[in-house]
């Protein structure tokens, strides 16, 4: 209309507000504009990576967040793109690839993925723990040799209290009892996983027990096994038993295997092909013993009666026929017991063994459950210190002030010792002892295998036969030899090979052996079929490599030819892998009352395993080098960062005890094995699982490291967090407080104790101390009941120290 009218402008047009403009755009979104998915998107190179589109529904969703992100509902883990996004728009996209959400979970993806020792947690984890390692090493060290020495737990204090005073670092941590205890089962760690790659390796394996009553009269099994066929023998474990019966006997041996060889029921049967033990009714029973049970399992399993008992028990059965041994062995004890009671007699007869220049001449123990040997040393002390000894008992019968009891004592002695028959008696049991006790000894080697048994026997029996000795009728009756031990003696004992190779030696033996021994062989892989063909190959090589032939071993011959011959040296090792004696489960009863004394008579099993591995079969002093420290923290030191203030320095407490939740922690507990970057990874992806909750009680995982799990911040982004808001708030309080001072209010009446107590809404609360309003006091009567200040740095300034309720409102 206004361009009919001459010189007149026409009114400028009313300009829409910011308002109209955005119900005039969604007006015409939802009316007229129809959006879609552009394909362009999916390239984009902010959104590629992570930008996934369903057709079906037209749903944009994030692979990233549905994998690392929550969805319950929690304000850090809500997002669109884990349901699906329905506003196609790239507005969505990048107001999505800046969230707090996208961005924490972009970070644990990477963080998870990152190669070992190139993150920067890593490099923070090394750098903090060179310390921590040097400080171990000096403590593991220490621990090593109290476990070499069988000292105490409690000795672990004092000596690092030693160290620290010799100019050693080694910190303020750790040095405690209950710390050695826990790096001294580290150390028996690796010895145990050894064992267990040993039996996992080998083919057949074998067990040796023996029972014994400790410092705490408690019943003891001790567990060794022997395996691949070198006859290397390592110890198992000491377990204890409630009462010693076979079935609570065959329920610890095989809670033993499975615990410390990790090795389960099928597997065991298949491998376990021997049982050795000292012959006790418990262990060799035919119908209900451990060696019977084993066999309702393992029909072909060899029970052994250790072969060093059954030649003690072979002297006592006959003993019992020959007076003149029963009197000798009374004579010894107690001539032993009348100079080892009275140190009077001690010391005039070590006066008139230097009068007469006699060097050797105390009287030794003999007896009750000693090995043969132990006679053979009594009787040889005795007769080396005869002059001295006579000399002595004539003094003491002539001398006035001796007591009667003493020169009864000593003629009685005297009319043995000088009797020309049991004289004469005690050099013949000499030769006698002598032969017994050489073969007692090669009996208790720990490299003796059952096929090097019989040759013994029979030489030992040969040698006797020169004595006239009711001895070798027990010991044959003793040492009554089977088919299967015979046939195994001739073919795998060199010794008893013929010195020119004959053409048809040990075929017979071979072909029976094999017949036996075919169920375990098969369950083993073995070819039982070219047994016979390979052992023709290998006699042959071994009369051709080694003059003269029983100069050979097969341990030698298995480096040169087991590719060729592997099913022949599959039945070996199975031979040679059955147990000839229990001779290691007496020595290790010997170090077991070392480590187990009147004074550490609470030691438990656990505690007395890692000991005794360390040891029987730990490395020396000096040869406990760092590289095996390095083994144990990759192998162990995961398992201590994952339990409760088990390290204390500020590495620990940093990343592992303040950051750790308690049920990571028990996650972590379960694999030994894991390091400092998988704890990290296995951390990060634990906590960014799917439907992770996340509250006041339940902190995230290594904020330290500043890297964001689930979208939260880092730990310096919280705290700047933190201090804003802290900021801000202390703004509001000041001016509510001021607009408060300005009001006159009841509560400037100070009479009453706790002054009046506003209970309106709108009234700032009054502080029941000081009755100032605005002030933050505690509602119940605790130590901490007087004004409170905010301090920024509170995680909860609505609780007290003493779980006090408190008014949230500060200065």
């Amino acid at each position: 209309m206004w361009r009919f009218l001459n010189n007149v402008e026409p009114p400028k047009k009313k300009s829409k507000s910011a308002e109209e403009k955005r119900a005039a755009g969604k007006e015409y979104d939802q009316t007229k504009r129809q959006r879609s998915f552009q394909n362009s998107w999916l390239a984009h190179p902010n959104f590629k990576l992570w930008l996934r589109y369903d057709k079906e529904t037209a749903l944009m969703f994030c692979n990233i967040c549905e994998q690392w992100a929550t969805s319950t509902g929690q304000a850090m883990g809500k997002t669109e793109f884990v349901k699906g996004c329905s506003s196609l728009r790239i507005e969505s996209l990048h107001k999505h690839a800046k969230s707090e959400t996208h961005t924490g979970a972009v970070a644990a993806k990477g963080a998870a993925e990152a190669p070992p020792g190139t993150s920067t947690a890593d490099k923070l984890l090394r750098q903090m723990n060179q310390t921590v390692i040097n400080r171990l090493e000096v403590m593991f060290r220490t621990c090593h040799f109290l476990a070499k020495k069988a000292r105490p737990f409690a000795d672990f204090v004092e000596q690092c209290d030693l160290d620290e005073a010799k100019g050693v670092d080694v910190g303020q941590t750790y040095r405690t009892e209950p710390k050695c205890r826990e790096f001294t089962d580290a150390i028996s760690e690796i010895q145990r996983q050894n064992l267990e790659k040993e039996i996992s390796d080998s083919k057949f394996f074998s067990v040796m027990c023996d029972e014994a009553t400790d410092a705490a009269v408690v019943e003891q099994i001790i567990l060794f096994v022997s395996n691949y066929g070198k006859v290397t023998t390592r110890f198992l474990s000491i377990q204890k038993l409630e009462r010693a019966t076979a079935a609570n006997c065959y329920g610890e041996i095989i809670a033993a295997l499975h615990e410390y060889c990790g090795i389960q029921e099928p597997e065991l049967w298949s491998k376990l092909v021997g049982f050795g033990s000292d012959g006790a009714s418990v262990m060799t029973g035919r119908r209900s013993g451990v060696g019977a049970r084993m066999k309702e399992h393992q029909p072909k399993l060899q029970t052994v009666h250790c072969i060093a008992h059954r030649l003690e028990l072979a002297i006592k059965q006959a003993s019992k026929n020959v007076p003149m041994v029963c009197k000798m062995d009374q004579f010894l004890i107690n001539i032993f017991l009348f100079y080892h009671n009275s140190t009077l007699n001690r010391g005039l007869l070590r006066r008139t063994a230097e009068a007469l220049g006699v060097t050797r001449f105390i009287p030794t123990r003999t007896g009750g459950t000693r090995w043969i040997g132990h006679t053979q040393n009594a009787l040889t002390n005795l007769l080396s210190g005869y002059p001295a000894i006579v000399q002595h008992l004539l003094e003491i019968k002539e001398h006035n002030q001796t007591s009667n009891d003493s020169k009864g004592k000593s003629a009685g002695f005297l009319k043995l010792l000088l009797s020309r028959p049991f004289l004469g008696f005690l050099h013949f049991m000499v030769d006698v002892t002598n032969i017994l006790g050489r073969l007692s000894r090669t009996f208790q080697r720990m490299d003796m295998n059952l096929p090097e048994m019989p040759k013994l026997v029979k030489d030992t029996v040969t040698s006797l036969d020169k004595l006239k000795s009711h001895i070798t009728e027990a010991i044959n009756i003793r040492f009554d030899i089977d088919a299967i031990q015979l046939a195994a003696a001739k073919v795998i004992n060199f010794k008893s090979w013929p010195i020119e190779a004959e053409r048809d030696f040990g075929d017979a033996e071979i072909a029976e052996l094999v017949d036996y021994f075919s169920p375990v062989l098969e369950k083993a892989g073995t070819n039982t079929n070219s047994i016979e063909m390979e052992w023709s190959s290998v006699k042959e090589s071994a009369y051709t490599d080694y003059k003269p032939v029983y100069n050979a071993s097969w341990e030698q011959l298995g480096v040169k030819y087991r590719v060729d011959a592997e099913n022949l040296f599959s039945l070996v090792d199975l031979i040679l892998t059955i147990p000839a004696h229990s001779v290691e489960c007496e020595r290790g009863f010997s170090q077991m009352k070392r480590v187990k004394t009147d004074w550490r008579n609470q030691l438990t099993s656990t505690a007395l395993t890692s000991t005794l591995r360390i040891l029987m079969e730990g490395p020396s002093i000096k040869e406990f080098v760092p590289e095996l420290l390095q083994r144990v923290e990759i192998n162990y030191l995961g398992t201590l960062l994952g339990k409760d203030k088990v390290l204390r320095d500020r590495f620990v407490e940093v990343l592992v005890s303040h950051c750790l939740k308690t049920n990571l922690r028990k996650e972590l507990r379960k694999n030994a094995g894991l390091t400092f970057p998988q704890i990290r990874d296995e951390a990060l992806q634990i906590e960014g699982e799917m439907g992770a909750e996340m509250n006041a009680t339940n902190v995230d995982v290594i904020r330290a490291t500043n890297q964001q799990v689930q979208g939260q911040p880092s730990e310096l982004q919280k705290w700047q967090q933190t201090m804003e808001a802290a900021f801000l708030t202390m703004q509001k309080q000041m001016s509510e407080l001021q607009a408060t001072l300005t009001q006159p209010r009841s509560w400037q009446n100070r009479g009453t104790t706790y002054g009046p107590r506003p209970t309106d809404r709108f009234t700032k609360p009054i502080c029941r101390i000081c009755h100032f309003p605005g002030h933050i006091g505690c509602v119940a009567e605790c130590y901490f009941s007087h004004c409170y200040y905010f301090f920024p740095m509170w995680s909860n300034p609505s609780i007290c120290v003493g779980n006090h309720v408190m008014y949230m409102h500060g200065h």
